[in-house]
């Protein structure tokens, strides 16, 4: 009778040991399968990362997921920033990360790492290089580009460009003195309409941190 009665309590003692365990929120219900390193690895391996080595600059995108495998991407700079964006079911866009691009004070080295597990990272090289007069050239828009003009017109004296200012002089070549010129303060192209309809050039001269570029534009000059 003994026996039998210490076997009970055995069972019962087991039984309330599962049940406190099932009860308990801190065990996991399921638990996340250990990361299969080798395979993760063997992806790693086949990623390519294209732009390792070379100037980066504006916006891109960086996958999320390598060869089935959650991707992890970080930056050693505040210049390079990445921004984590989950899939989303409804438009079909799988996880990924995008990449804004600053603008240093000196050219800049920065590290960019990928991290399928634990151990499983790679490390890769970007340069990041500091604004210069001609990322403002190619920002800026000339109003009357391949325009026609018959009046005078206000001239850009600035542009600005990622919360930086580069100035802008004008200037007109002798060749179309006859048509159009820069006013004394440089604030004003000066048009002397004409039925001739020449085709004219005026050029602007970006100034920023010291140094200088010159873009031209083309405008024609009419009466009409």
């Amino acid at each position: 009778m003994k026996k039998i009665t210490a076997i009970l309590l055995a069972v019962m003692l087991v039984l309330t040991c599962l049940t406190m365990a099932a009860c308990d929120p801190t065990t996991p219900v399921n638990p996340t399968p250990p990361i299969d390193n080798d395979g993760a690895q063997a992806a790693l391996d086949l990623y390519i990362f294209e732009k390792d080595g070379l100037v980066i600059s504006g916006e891109f995108v960086l996958p999320g997921t390598i060869g089935g495998y959650n991707a992890t991407w970080t930056s050693s700079s505040e210049y390079v920033v990445l921004t984590e964006i989950p899939a989303n079911e409804e438009n079909g866009t799988a996880r990924q990360y995008t990449v804004q691009v600053g603008y240093p004070e000196e050219v800049t080295d920065v590290t960019l790492t990928i991290a399928l597990s634990d151990t499983v990272k790679k490390e890769y090289t970007v340069i990041v290089n500091p604004i210069s007069v001609h990322d403002f050239i190619a920002e800026y828009t000339f109003p009357k580009d391949k325009d026609t003009v018959v009046a005078d017109f206000d001239l850009d004296q600035t542009c600005e460009y990622a919360g930086r200012t580069a100035t802008i002089a004008w200037s007109v070549d002798a060749d179309y003195a006859d048509y159009i010129e820069i006013s004394q303060d440089g604030t004003t192209c000066v048009v002397y309409p004409t039925s001739l309809n020449p085709t004219v050039r005026i050029n602007a001269t970006f100034t920023y941190n010291g140094k200088s570029a010159t873009k031209s534009y083309r405008m024609k000059v009419s009466e009409v």
